[in-house]
């Protein structure tokens, strides 16, 4: 009901808050929702809800903050492969109906946008410190995505680095991936790894972007716990053709949840950069240590 109270551009009938059938002339706008996780989409209304979401300093979450937020409506079988108890997915892209989108617009925030968020490493990639050979040596871009699980690298990019990788590793704790570790090619016997407060003790992959700085993925962000015995190599080969970021063609590198893990990222829009901790674990911290409880 609450879609029909939302009264589309040039639309003489809105329904009033009144079912289709005792209101057969009413129009409406409709949006197409999408589930990243499953790739399903569907129709629905367009309409405005009330929201409220708390703002922190980084610890602590402090007064809500509410707002009228454009939204669709959506069949509960759209929400089915989301966690338990979710109710919506809220669009995180830099566009112009985005979730922050909308919330810098009600909070009187300069909005800039754009299909994604991107990085570009200029010296390509590393293992242990000792650079991948790529057979394009010019800047990598690197593409951010909340819905992808683990790190995707194009064929081109992909297969030298894993090959760098098993090279840095050696064969001693190689094993057979079994059948829980696809998609992954790399697997090993985590019973012949260390463990460290980074996570496995295994050679450091680094991305290293413009200006200096480098995104380094330790043991924790680069190995996977497929079974109680095996750890593998959590990067994956990109399908061919691979589109995304509002249809545009996918950048060579897209960094997934997995290697976003237990990582402060900041995206500063204002100055167009990236801020990001590292593995918070290595310092004795982890994105759980957040408060959510209201203080007093």
């Amino acid at each position: 009901m609450r879609a029909h109270r939302f009264h589309p551009p040039n639309c003489p009938h809105t329904g009033y808050g009144k079912t289709d059938d005792d209101n057969p002339y009413r129009c409406k706008c409709t949006a197409h929702p999408h589930n990243p996780v499953c790739g399903d989409t569907v129709s629905g209304d367009v309409t405005r809800m009330a929201l409220s979401a708390n703002a922190t300093d980084g610890r602590n979450p402090l007064s809500p903050v509410s707002f009228v937020a454009v939204t669709s409506c959506a069949p509960d079988s759209l929400l089915a492969n989301l966690p338990v108890g979710a109710v919506g997915v809220a669009g995180l892209a830099r566009s112009g109906l985005s979730f922050p989108a909308q919330v810098a617009g009600t909070q009187k925030v300069e909005k800039r946008e754009s299909p994604g968020y991107f990085i570009s490493a200029n010296k390509g990639i590393a293992v242990n410190q000792a650079q991948v050979p790529l057979p394009d040596h010019s800047s990598l871009t690197i593409g951010f995505s909340s819905t992808i699980r683990y790190t995707e690298l194009r064929c081109d990019v992909y297969r030298p680095l894993i090959g760098a990788f098993d090279q840095a590793m050696g064969q001693s704790a190689r094993v057979t991936p079994p059948p829980a570790a696809a998609p992954f090619e790399l697997c090993y016997d985590s019973s012949k790894l260390s463990p460290t407060r980074l996570g496995y003790f295994v050679p450091q992959v680094d991305l290293m972007l413009d200006g200096g700085k480098n995104w380094t993925v330790f043991g924790g962000n680069s190995m996977a716990q497929v079974d109680r015995h095996t750890a593998c190599f959590a990067f994956v080969e990109m399908k061919e053709g691979k589109t995304g970021y509002g249809g545009r063609a996918a950048p060579p590198v897209v960094i997934g949840g997995f290697q976003m893990e237990d990582n402060l990222v900041v995206f500063d829009e204002e100055k167009q950069r990236l801020g990001f901790s590292g593995l918070l674990t290595g310092r004795g911290f982890s994105c759980s240590n957040f408060n959510f409880t209201m203080p007093a």
